[in-house]
């Protein structure tokens, strides 16, 4: 019997084998979509997953309206050792540094990734240990190194111990490597070495320093404890000695002060295991959309996979059809409703598994080119996805195979041999539900793709305020930064003496990422929070900026080094003071600041932040500026740019840096990494948008083909009768015109939900139009019914008397 069902499956497959295998790989394209995001939804969700604590830690930030926000003062350690009965445990975090040069068994090497952070670490993430231990780390931070495994071997030799060895550091200082690790998973906190000495002296040192916010933290509340419990008293922790001092400073009592700071103490904790993809998380967190960016991509694939089920149960549904005699003549000799389900099943089954492993091969081939989309290194571990893909197999066979089987199984024996079924209208119903599903889905990805590609365009032509072409921005990297100053004003005016340097100056500014630091500052009774930049004179000549007000700083006045800055036009709008802002006095740390200038502002921190106030200083009017210069941008000419970007690495390695090789980019590129992940969103969505459509329509194809098949005696007999060829052609394609149009009516609000959700994490986002939806309904209708038409036309041109002969 099996064998005989093989037989009359192979028979339809090669009879129709064009739409067979179409139908094999517009399932296979839908699993393997996937499949693909689920390996990413997978990994994504795996973060900290590993770790034994991770619903015990919590990340602790304030909000954009809190007193702490995000980085905190070294007394709030003295705070938490008295809330030994709430807090476990807590480690500060300090700096990190990209590069490190060191000297390990007498050779000169550098050190990658190091991170500097409380050395009880190992309390909180217990990475897997190779050698040493993380207990001897922490007894001995003040000389201790940890290396992960990999960066232990580059700089020692593979499989060798290299506890007890020494590393000495560009400074002088010398370590001792005490522990040997590996990451065990995927972690919010990665690193390639750790240190400690300079955290632990700096909250040791800085106990009394309410001003030193330098640090970010994590807690470990005692086992037992539900932090929605606990919550009022760690605020109290937090906040009881900060306001005691300022009570004190205003002479008004603690509970009325706190009644009117009550809007700024507040934080978010963040649990570890979920700290990941938290949009509320600006430290260890993947950012405020990633979380969002994984579920429309999951959304999306499976929309996909829906798409093609629809179609593959569509195409089942026309093969059925078409061998409505067949069951008809076996139901008549006595095969029953069972035995036909059995067939109809195996036969699913069989396509099924086919289109399986195609799915695994499209997933294999296509997993490098994702891992570009979204910049990982995903692997296609399919053992890991075992029960998923088991669960996947199961209700695409169950839903390939029932449907069309009750649907089989429901024929009527006498009017399938009569040959009235396929023009019944219980089929056509079915038939035509589904195929507006199917444009329902097709307008979905072709309107989102619309949008999204209006978006990209939108923020390519945005104007960012400066102008990044052929500025190169050298990473200030130097063995004391705190000679930064000093060194950059004795090579300034030497620089822009080397061939094709047009102007360079020294800031604090990383394209696409940010600023770096900010603080509360007041004009007379209003106050803001703004950023602190430092730049030199030649800032807006680098970047081509543009001063709308007043002066920019001048080499001619000596008072601009010491007490003058500089606001950006949202600075301004924020004080909105009737007789302007030029003269202003601005109250910073304890210092009188006169504002001299007004600039342009500019989009430094890319599209998906908005800009905030910012107030310029010169590197040198505050001591603890020269830690935040880090670059040093020369805008160059653009005739020879290789022969000046030579010259420059030369005056580097001879008069700024023996040690660092000059590390630069191109400010353009560097700005660009910050819309890249929306780039790399486009042409995911294009992707999809082209294998929907292709699904779409090839399942179009067939159903009209059909259709259209099926009332060709319909078409010989109206010829008869006198109809024109004209309305023949409206006769049969005019209901596909409903069709598509009720799908595109349908699509509309799933579209519009989706794209104001994917817009919100934008500063700079587009108005919602009606004009993609109008371009998505006239490209796939005007493509759906040109098929229409052809397959109409071709119907037409029929011979009569072969369809009416037997009538």
């Amino acid at each position: 019997m099996v064998f005989n069902w093989l037989k009359l499956y192979l028979r339809y497959f090669k009879k129709n084998i064009g739409f067979s295998l179409l139908n094999i790989l517009g399932l296979a394209i839908g699993m393997a979509a996937l499949l693909i995001v689920l390996f990413y939804w997978k990994n994504e969700h795996s973060f900290d997953q590993w770790n034994p604590y991770k619903n015990k830690i919590y990340e602790v930030e304030g909000t954009a309206d809190s007193y702490f926000r995000s980085w905190f003062p070294a007394p709030i350690a003295s705070q938490l050792d008295q809330a030994s009965s709430l807090v476990e445990a807590y480690n500060f975090g300090y700096t990190s540094f990209s590069v490190m040069s060191v000297v390990a068994e007498g050779k000169a090497d550098f050190l990658y990734q190091i991170h500097e952070r409380q050395a009880n670490f190992f309390e909180f993430f217990p990475f897997t240990t190779i050698f040493g231990s993380a207990e001897e780390y922490k007894q001995n931070y003040k000389d201790a190194l940890a290396l992960e495994k990999k960066e232990a071997a580059r700089l020692f030799g593979e499989g060798v111990d290299p506890t007890g060895k020494l590393v000495q550091l560009d400074d002088g200082k010398v370590l001792t490597v005490r522990f040997v690790f590996t990451i065990p998973g995927n972690s919010s906190i990665e690193f390639k070495g750790l240190t400690s000495y300079l955290t632990e002296y700096q909250i040791a040192n800085n106990r009394d320093n309410w001003g030193d916010h330098n640090y970010t933290l994590l807690i470990k509340l005692k086992d037992g404890l539900v932090l929605s419990e606990v919550e009022e008293q760690l605020h109290e922790v937090f906040y009881k000695e900060i306001l005691r001092l300022y009570a004190k400073e205003e002479g008004v009592p603690v509970a009325e002060l706190k009644e009117k700071m009550k809007p700024y103490l507040s934080f978010n904790y963040n649990v570890l295991s979920e700290v990941y993809l938290n949009p509320k998380s600006t430290g260890l967190g993947a950012g405020p959309t990633a979380n969002k960016i994984v579920n429309i991509m999951l959304f999306s694939a499976i929309l996909l996979l829906v798409l093609a089920l629809v179609n593959a149960i569509n195409l089942a549904l026309v093969q059925s059809f078409k061998r409505a005699k067949e069951i008809g003549i076996r139901k008549s000799i006595g095969s029953t409703r069972r035995q036909l389900m059995k067939q109809m099943m195996f036969e699913a089954s069989i396509t099924t598994i086919l289109s399986f492993a195609l799915a695994l091969v499209i997933t294999e081939i296509g997993m490098p080119y994702f891992n570009i989309l979204v910049d990982r290194a995903l692997t296609t571990d399919f053992v890991s996805l075992w029960s998923v893909m088991g669960i996947l197999l199961l209700v695409v066979y169950l839903l390939l195979g029932i449907l069309p089987s009750l649907f089989v199984v429901s024929f009527d024996a006498i009017k399938v041999l009569k040959g009235n079924f396929v023009r019944s209208r219980s089929g056509m119903r079915l038939r035509n539900v589904l195929l507006i599903f199917q444009f329902v889905i097709a307008f979905f990805f072709l309107s989102t793709a619309l949008f999204i590609q209006q978006q990209v365009s939108h923020l390519l032509q945005e104007d960012l305020g400066f102008n990044g072409d052929q500025v190169v921005n050298i990473r200030f990297k130097v063995k004391d930064s705190n000679q930064r100053n000093e060194i950059y004003q004795r090579i300034e005016a030497d620089i822009q003496k080397i061939e094709g340097v047009k102007a360079v100056v020294n800031h604090s500014m990383l394209m696409g990422i940010g600023y770096g630091s900010s603080s509360n500052n007041a004009i007379g009774k209003g106050s803001v929070q703004s950023k602190n930049v430092p730049v030199g004179y030649d800032f807006l000549r680098v970047f081509d900026g543009q001063l709308l007000e007043g002066r920019f700083f001048d080499r001619a006045f000596a008072s601009d080094s010491i007490n003058t800055i500089v606001v950006n036009e949202t600075y301004k709008r924020t004080f909105h003071f009737s007789d302007g802002i030029l003269g202003k006095k601005m109250r910073w740390n304890g210092r009188d600041f006169e504002i001299i200038g007004v600039v342009k502002d500019m989009k430094i921190e890319g599209f998906n932040q908005a800009i905030p106030p910012v107030t310029y200083f010169m590197p040198t009017s505050v001591d603890w500026f020269t830690g935040l210069v880090e670059t040093i941008s020369v805008k160059i000419d653009p005739t020879n740019v290789q022969q000046t970007m030579d010259q420059l690495e030369s005056f580097w390695s001879k008069r700024v840096e023996q040690t660092y090789p000059m590390h630069y980019e191109f400010a353009n590129k560097e700005f660009a990494v910050s819309y890249q992940k929306t780039l790399y969103q486009r042409t995911l969505f294009l992707c999809l948008m082209g294998v929907s459509m292709f699904i779409a329509l090839f399942g179009l194809m067939a159903i009209v083909s059909f259709s259209i098949e099926s009332r060709l005696k319909e078409v010989a007999i109206r010829k008869v009768l006198g109809a024109s060829r004209k309305e023949l052609i409206v006769n049969l394609s005019a209901r596909f015109l409903v069709y598509c149009i009720l799908g595109f009516v349908l699509s509309i609000y799933p579209v519009y939900y989706l794209i104001q959700l994917w817009l919100e994490d934008f500063a700079y986002r587009i108005d919602l139009s009606i004009w993609p939806f109008l371009l998505a309904f006239i490209g796939l209708t005007v493509f759906s019914m040109l098929l229409v038409l052809w397959k109409s036309i071709k119907a037409t041109r029929i011979t009569t008397l072969k369809y009416i002969n037997y009538e």
